[in-house]
């Protein structure tokens, strides 16, 4: 028997980790030689591995009581709105390091599930924006091991963990402008110099979302840099909410920071 409408549990997957992960788990590598590119990788048949990543599917549906799985995948140009305004982002990736059966898995999914991307947007993105839409009735569940959806306000569910946590608008906002201050080496975005967790623990204060973005600015100006390097950071690191979308236009609006006053060398 499934929920009504306004009861009903709808999953929002990561379906690029999801099935990374699995495609991860479909090949072996084996060194052969003293050379770094003396490797050779053994890949299973897609259609050994499907099943599996189907059955992981289905248990994320039984764990949270889950009426629908939207599946979630980032747009398949590298032509991301994030490269757009930092041309340098993720440009550190190993195109080598990317699991054979990716792009197949992905396209499973596609065929398979109810699935939402759109051009230039991240998996991140899509989660984002479909988790603060009030498109979708009753509850939503974002499932990703991916730190960054912390800064959405959502139900998150971490696969790895087991854990279910809400977060809250507040908490959100707070560590987004955690993510520009220290940056993301993953993603090749810096944040501000030797910023690190501790240092913008110091800085920011929970709830006092204008205050943490002068105190933002304060820290890339005490660094030598300036406001529109702090915005640049804080926007990259901004993964989409509904707001920020728009649905006509499919493009991204960039994020707009709380006003404040001009901010000196010696404030």
């Amino acid at each position: 028997m499934t929920n009504s409408v306004d009861e009903c549990v709808t999953i929002l997957l990561d379906a690029d980790i999801t099935a990374y992960q699995f495609a991860s788990r479909g090949q072996t590598s084996y060194k052969f030689g003293t050379d770094p590119d003396d490797v050779a990788v053994e890949v299973l048949p897609v259609e050994d591995i499907i099943p599996s990543m189907v059955e992981h599917i289905e248990e994320l549906k039984e764990t949270l009581k889950a009426d629908r799985v939207i599946v979630c995948l980032s747009c398949p140009s590298a032509k991301g709105w994030r490269r757009g305004i930092l041309p340098e982002y993720k440009l550190n990736r190993n195109p080598a390091g990317v699991p054979v059966l990716l792009q197949e898995l992905k396209q499973y999914l596609r065929e398979n599930y109810e699935t939402f991307e759109r051009p230039t947007l991240e998996a991140d993105d899509v989660m984002g924006i479909l988790a603060t839409a009030t498109v979708i009735k009753g509850r939503k569940i974002i499932v990703s091991i991916d730190k960054d959806m912390n800064t959405i306000p959502c139900t998150l569910y971490n696969p790895s963990r087991g854990t279910l946590v809400e977060v809250s608008e507040e908490d959100a906002d707070y560590y987004h402008l955690t993510q520009a201050l220290t940056g993301d080496t993953t993603d090749n975005y810096k944040g501000c110099p030797k910023v690190g967790a501790v240092g913008a623990a110091k800085l920011l204060v929970k709830g006092d979302h204008k205050g943490n973005w002068e105190r933002v600015v304060k820290a890339f100006v005490s660094k030598g840099l300036t406001a529109a390097d702090a915005l640049l950071q804080a926007r990259v690191a901004r993964i989409c909410r509904t707001s920020e979308y728009d649905f006509k236009l499919k493009q991204v609006k960039l994020w707009q920071p709380p006003e404040i006053g001009e901010i000196k060398d010696d404030d």
